[in-house]
Formats: C-alpha cells, sequence, structure tokens
C-alpha cells in the first residue's frame, strides 16, 4: 500500500467536498490485440466493487470512472468525515479488487456501445483515427465492432490477469480538499504516466485525403478538416498550447470570428463552425468543423482554406482577455476541478504547472505568435477531411488548391 504514490494536490480557494481519485496509466493505448475494449470494462467492475451505489447517496458521494485513451480515472467528491471511507476503497481498487458482477456490467457496456453506432460523430472520429493511428491498439479500443468480439469473452479470471500484469505500479492517487495527509507528498511530479501512442505524421497523397463515410441520418453534409502534426516539444506545451487555443477562438468564436464572417455572414453557406484543438504527447491536431448542403461542401472548404491562408490575428486582444478570463475562473476550482486539472496533467505529461503560472504566460503570448502557430500548425500538406452524408460518395475526390 505503501508504495502506491499519494499525492497532495493544491486545496481549493473555497472551502466545500474533498475529491480524491486514482488514476491508471494504461487504457486504450496499449491494449493487446484480442482485448480490445477490456480496460473500459474493468473500469465499470473495478468502480462497482462492494456493491457501492449503495452507500453514494447515503453518505452524499458523489463518485464516477471514466476510460480514456492513456489511462482510467475512479474518483469520489466527498464531505470530510467520509473522506477515509472514500480513500480505503481506493487502496482496495490499487490493491486486491474483486472482480464480481462481470456479466452485469458487460452487459452495461454493450448497450452504451451499440447506441454509440447510431450517432454520426462516432463513425467521423473513427474514421479520423484510421488516418492518424492505423492498425493500433487505440483505434481498435475505439471500434465498437471490436470491442463487441471481444466483450463476451471477458470474464473475472481474465480480467484479473489482465489488472496484474497491467495495472500493477502504474497507479496514483491525488487528493485535494483535505488538510495534508500523512503518507501524502507535495509534488508537481509523478512517475507513473501513459505509453504514448505512435500517431501518422506523413503526407498523405491527394487521392487519400477525402475520407467518405455514408451515413442514412445525414440529410446534409458534415465536414470535418483534421490538421495533424508532430508532437510539440515538452518545454513549450504549455505556450504553444495556449497560443493554438487562442487562434482558434480567433477563427470560429462568435458571429465576428473570421470562419463565421466567412462562411455563415458573407456566403451563407453554413449556420455554425467549429475549431478544436488538441495537444497530446502523440501530436497537435486542429479540427475545423461544419454542416452545409452537399452541393457547397466544395465552396465552403476553398473559403476555409483561403481563411486559413491569409490569417490575421483579428481582434487578438479580444480573445486574449476572454481567455485569460476563463483562465482565471479556473483559479477559482473546486477540488473536482483540480484533480481533474492537474491529475491529467500527471499522468499525460509527468508533472503539472498551477493554473497561476500558466496565466502569466498567457499574458505573454503576441499577436505575431498566434499568426504563426496557424501557419506552422495549419499547414494545408497535413491535413485530410472526412465527409459524412447519405449518399454514396463525396462531392469531391481530392483537397481543392
Amino acid at each position: 500500500m505503501n508504495k502506491l504514490p499519494l499525492i497532495q494536490l493544491p486545496n481549493p480557494k473555497i472551502k466545500g467536498y474533498a475529491t480524491v481519485c486514482l488514476y491508471v496509466a494504461h487504457s486504450t493505448f496499449e491494449e493487446p490485440s484480442d482485448m480490445a475494449g477490456v480496460n473500459h470494462l474493468l473500469e465499470h467492475v473495478l468502480s462497482t466493487n462492494d456493491e457501492i451505489d449503495k452507500d453514494i447517496a447515503r453518505l452524499g458521494l458523489e463518485q464516477n470512472a471514466e476510460t480514456h485513451g492513456g489511462f482510467v480515472r475512479y474518483w469520489f467528491s466527498t464531505p470530510p468525515q467520509h473522506l477515509n471511507f472514500c480513500l480505503k476503497y481506493l487502496f482496495k481498487i490499487a490493491n486486491k479488487p474483486s472482480f464480481k458482477n462481470v456479466k452485469r456490467e458487460a452487459h452495461a457496456v454493450r448497450q452504451e456501445l451499440i447506441s454509440l453506432l447510431s450517432t454520426t460523430d462516432y463513425h467521423t472520429e473513427l474514421a479520423a483515427l484510421k488516418v492518424l493511428f492505423p492498425n493500433s491498439s487505440y483505434l481498435r479500443g475505439n471500434n465498437v465492432k471490436d470491442m463487441l468480439k471481444v466483450l463476451p469473452r471477458l470474464n473475472s479470471k481474465n480480467l484479473k490477469k489482465y489488472y496484474e500484469k497491467y495495472y500493477k505500479n502504474k497507479m496514483f492517487i491525488v487528493i485535494s480538499g483535505a488538510k495534508q495527509l500523512p503518507n501524502f507528498e507535495q509534488t508537481r511530479n509523478v512517475g507513473a504516466r501513459f505509453k504514448i501512442p505512435r500517431m501518422m505524421t506523413s503526407i498523405l497523397p491527394n487521392n487519400k485525403k477525402i475520407i467518405h463515410i455514408k451515413r442514412p441520418e445525414v440529410e446534409k453534409s458534415q465536414c470535418k478538416l483534421v490538421f495533424y502534426n508532430k508532437p510539440v516539444e515538452k518545454n513549450i506545451k504549455n505556450k504553444t498550447r495556449d497560443t493554438i487555443h487562442i487562434s482558434t477562438r480567433i477563427l470560429a468564436s462568435g458571429l465576428d470570428s473570421l470562419l463565421y464572417r466567412i462562411l455563415r455572414g458573407k456566403l451563407r453557406l453554413v449556420y455554425s463552425v467549429s475549431c478544436d484543438a488538441f495537444v497530446e504527447p502523440y501530436g497537435t491536431l486542429i479540427e475545423i468543423e461544419w454542416s452545409c448542403d452537399t452541393d457547397k461542401v466544395e465552396r465552403c472548404l476553398k473559403a476555409v482554406q483561403t481563411v486559413i491562408r491569409n490569417f490575421t490575428p483579428h481582434h487578438f486582444n479580444g480573445h486574449r482577455d476572454l481567455y485569460l478570463e476563463q483562465m482565471v475562473r479556473y483559479s477559482v476550482l473546486t477540488s473536482k476541478d483540480i484533480v481533474e486539472l492537474y491529475g491529467e496533467e500527471l499522468v499525460t505529461w509527468g508533472k503539472y504547472e498551477p493554473v497561476d503560472r500558466v496565466i502569466r504566460g498567457v499574458k505573454k503570448i503576441k499577436a505575431s505568435q498566434v499568426a504563426s502557430v496557424v501557419k506552422a500548425y495549419m499547414n494545408p500538406a497535413r491535413c485530410f477531411m472526412v465527409h459524412a452524408s447519405s449518399r454514396g460518395k463525396a462531392p469531391i475526390n481530392r483537397l481543392v488548391k
């Protein structure tokens, strides 16, 4: 038990519930080919040990578990008087859990997976993963059909064997909102990090840059333009991430953003457009999504490419100020927010930076740096488009220049 790293995170400025969380630095990134989805089922089984659901409402607890690409986490938010109860439960998961109710939880997982098959977002995301992570455990761990094939073969015996092989010595516990506890260390570093998957970074041939998904429920066209890049150097990760996020706000946050002004305001081709960025250890992704009439796809794509090519940091000061304000709000976090934010940084990058330090870095970002990251990370040579509609093929067969 003492070998399990115990980390005391900063406490929230406003007193309330404490939050304690067990992180497992292993998940779908590393699943064997014949065990696709095993971590999802393990999450369900371990989070229902000792019929814990019977105690949640009685004690006034909030409890949940989540499976992510690189890690799984099990957490409680609790009144101070029940903190030891929650810690004891998490220690049991980390040391000697039971593997009961597997059939019941497998049925719940099956229903959850089947529901995904009817959503367009699932199919477009899977199509992007097939390009970025071909023949990988990460792809299999997100492929519902692969997981449904494996699910009936999972039982208490092979779940326990998997746990013993892959979970031991890859766990740590973080806590926020409680007084300094014995054996808990105040540190911003941890050794338990997940294995980073290899992402495709080569330039695709032009005839491979349009991926079409036929979905009968999509009356028009749903388009996702994906820019992919090599990993950011760890020492400049925060600055690069925040600069990219400011650029996505300039592109698609509000009706006066660059993409809205053209696609919705001037050309009247779309109702909405979004731009999101993901700075991960395996690489940096930027995704632009919109929906339009199928015969307008090419025109929309040309407009998006023109905006990116001629990017200017429109209303930079306003977008940076609002981004800063949202980060300032993060500095008044609940214990649950702190555990989620800093814990994820620990299991992903091995250390976390306090929000106030990140804020000081954002204040130094300049408009010219935002323009530079758009040029560097939205390179037209390193992108592809996922297109979904009820038709048999996409209206274009290559990305226009």
